[in-house]
């Protein structure tokens, strides 16, 4: 059991508003500092001091891949006393800042939900997840890929009906990178949501 001091540095740790609101980003997904920095409007240093402190506690976990640095929530490596605060942290996903940071995430396919007339389809293709900073910067990409079920949540999110989201093409030479092909509509007025997403075939 942790000792009063240890447990009130706990308290202001999760007591702090801005490490309260990057719990929640890192929580829904891995980010790299500079995702978070834009979706947030905070600087760079004050992201990366927090984080830090984060870490520290055993809280988030941190992964660089070259020059970048990812943060996520350390589920498995939260402390026990620590869990309890978590819990309570997270119960406050409604407030306006937090939310206000979710929409940034999902800003630009919420555009394509707009644009779209109904019944319209959007197709959109992505990289799937994948290490190689250096490929990623060369081509000014914003993240290392997505998973396919995160891809479609976002759609989904955005107002967008999910028909198909899977791999549907791997590199055959090193490295391998595989291909995300997104069909998403804009349902029809009255029309029945697609509960699943239609099976798509990977080509190789």
């Amino acid at each position: 059991m942790p000792d009063l001091t240890a447990t009130t540095d706990l308290l202001k740790l999760f007591g702090d508003p801005t490490r309260a609101r990057l719990l929640h980003l890192v929580g829904a997904e891995e980010l790299t500092v500079a995702e978070i920095t834009r979706v947030t409007g905070l600087a760079q240093s004050r992201v990366s001091t927090h984080l830090g402190k984060l870490h520290g506690a055993g809280l988030v976990r941190l992964r660089r891949a070259g020059s970048t640095t990812f943060a996520s929530l350390d589920r498995s490596g939260m402390p026990a006393e620590a869990r309890p605060l978590w819990e309570l942290v997270s119960a406050s996903a409604d407030d306006a800042l937090v939310a206000a940071d979710r929409l940034a995430v999902q800003r630009v396919l919420a555009e394509a939900a707009r644009v779209l007339r109904a019944g319209g389809t959007l197709v959109g293709v992505a990289l799937r997840r994948h290490e190689h900073v250096d490929t990623a910067d060369r081509y000014d990409h914003r993240q290392l890929g997505f998973e396919p079920a995160a891809l479609a949540g976002l759609a989904k999110r955005a107002g967008l009906e999910v028909d198909a989201c899977a791999v549907t093409s791997r590199e055959r030479r090193a490295p391998h990178f595989e291909v995300i092909t997104l069909h998403a509509r804009r349902a029809e007025p009255g029309a029945t949501p697609r509960t699943t997403p239609r099976k798509t075939r990977t080509r190789r």
